[in-house]
């Protein structure tokens, strides 16, 4: 006769009356409790095995071979398996950050509680202002007033209400004022944002996000930290300053220097800065309006980049991208495979691997260079700017304004050359490639190379026809 063993039933019946408790009575099942004492479950099987085979010994009936079956064992492991994941969901999984499908956040462990959170501070002489959020949104407003208010709303994402009350309570906001400086931080066990980070870190047993809205009198400098949230800045007459691992910045109606440094960031948007700008780091978009300063950007970014009304040089480097110019009364948009732009005073200088660069209405010089694109090159009015392009790999469109004064030497290495401008410029060809060259009196001078591709030069048409190449390309 097969013997039969009551640890299965009995661990079935151990683990329904848990479920059971925990819907019943959630308070007294939380899943710290499963993730601290999920072992329990195999030492209960464990022990009561024991009590089978002493019974059996003492009863002298035949001992198993073996102490647990094959289907003991994968069962033994699965409980290993479930209850070390629940345990390393417990301790890390609340410190990432949590799932965002189509704009909606998904929390996958644990639930979330809300705290309401508020606090005013005098802060008559204060000229600067350090703020540290470690994770959450941060919405800065100036004010004519000399009080520091926030309030906002405080979320912990944890296993059980008790922990989020306890964690309430050791993460209070609090501003500290001394003398013409003032802190606005979450008090957390973590170490300060301003320091620097070294060795292992400890994860808290929850993820705590704090969002914020403060208002601060208007003629304060900012220093803003934090590790991951947004931050919104309105309406601050001194300096603002941003360090954060991973945020979206707007900035409007800054009166003094902006600088932000990022490691990763959605969107950095900045209108109405009459100080310099500065930006480092990884970014997707970047938006620059109306700035009176020097602009530099620095890093990598995978956006778009837009600039408008820069009163004052702009500098940005990515990788293989250098573009510098004066000033920049118009627009100008660069992503990945093009630079776009208009109303722009010179000197400028572009540097790119792989662009296609359109620039209309430019003054004083230009020195363009990439390895692989098409240039439309439209300066638009008189006098002319000197003008250097080449491109190793693509086509050249230039259009001069009638009556401009130039000398002009266009070189297409191996491909075409179309003169709709007319005389006194004349075409040359040589093997596979052509040259035009000529003046039109005293101006600057122009020189377009391309070793593959055509060149095309025009004078400003009424209307846009269509390119020569692009019919050569219709007839093939």
């Amino acid at each position: 006769m097969r013997r039969t063993s009551l640890a299965g039933p009995v661990l079935l019946i151990l683990i329904g009356v848990l479920f059971l408790v925990r819907n019943l009575k959630p308070e007294l099942v939380s899943w710290e409790l499963v993730a601290r004492y999920w072992p329990v479950v195999l030492i209960g099987w464990g022990l009561l095995r024991v009590i089978e085979i002493l019974y059996w010994w003492l009863t002298s009936r035949p001992l198993p071979p073996k102490g647990l079956s094959g289907g003991e064992w994968v069962l033994a492991m699965f409980i290993c398996l479930l209850g070390a994941g629940i345990s390393a969901a417990y301790r890390y999984a609340p410190r990432l950050p949590p799932l965002v499908i189509h704009g909606k956040t998904v929390e996958l462990f644990g639930e979330a509680y809300d705290y309401p959170v508020s606090a005013k501070q005098a802060a008559p002489g204060v000229r600067r202002i350090k703020i540290e959020v470690p994770r959450g949104n941060t919405r800065v407003m100036g004010s004519q007033g000399s009080e520091i208010e926030l309030s906002g709303r405080k979320t912990i994402r944890t296993f059980s209400r008790t922990l989020a009350d306890r964690l309430d309570r050791a993460t209070a906001v609090e501003i500290q004022v001394n003398g013409a400086e003032a802190i606005v931080r979450v008090r957390s066990d973590e170490p300060p944002l301003s320091e620097e980070r070294s060795g292992p870190v400890t994860p808290p047993p929850a993820r705590i996000s704090t969002d914020l809205e403060l208002t601060v009198p208007r003629q304060v400098s900012l220093h803003v930290s934090g590790r991951h949230g947004d931050f919104d800045i309105l309406h601050v007459d001194g300096d603002v300053e941003i360090m954060s691992d991973r945020a979206g910045v707007r900035l409007q109606e800054i009166g003094g220097k902006v600088r932000v440094e990022l490691r990763r960031s959605d969107i950095v948007r900045a209108v109405q800065v009459r100080g310099s700008v500065t930006i480092s780091g990884r970014a997707s978009d970047v938006e620059l309006e109306e700035v009176s300063g020097p602009v530099e950007v620095s890093g990598y970014y995978s956006g778009d980049l837009r600039f408008r009304k820069l009163a004052g040089p702009l500098v940005f480097q990515s990788g293989n991208t250098e573009l510098r110019l004066a000033r920049l009364p118009g627009q100008l948009h660069l992503d990945l495979g093009d630079l776009n732009g208009s109303g722009i005073e010179g000197p400028i200088r572009f540097r790119a691997r792989s662009r296609d660069v359109k620039l209309e209405d430019f003054s004083e010089e230009l020195d363009l260079s990439v390895e692989r694109g098409d240039l439309e090159l439209s300066p638009g009015r008189a006098p002319l700017p000197r003008i250097t392009a080449v491109t190793e790999t693509g086509d050249v469109e230039l259009v001069i304004p009638e009556g401009a004064r130039f000398a002009l030497e266009a070189v297409a290495e191996r491909g075409e050359v179309t003169n709709d401008f007319g005389p006194p410029l004349a075409v040359s060809t040589e093997r596979r490639g052509a040259s035009l060259k000529g003046a039109t009196g005293p101006g600057p001078a122009i020189s377009v190379r391309t070793h593959r591709g055509s060149i095309w030069v025009r004078k400003e048409p009424a209307g846009r026809p269509t390119r020569p190449v692009e019919q050569a390309r219709r007839l093939l």
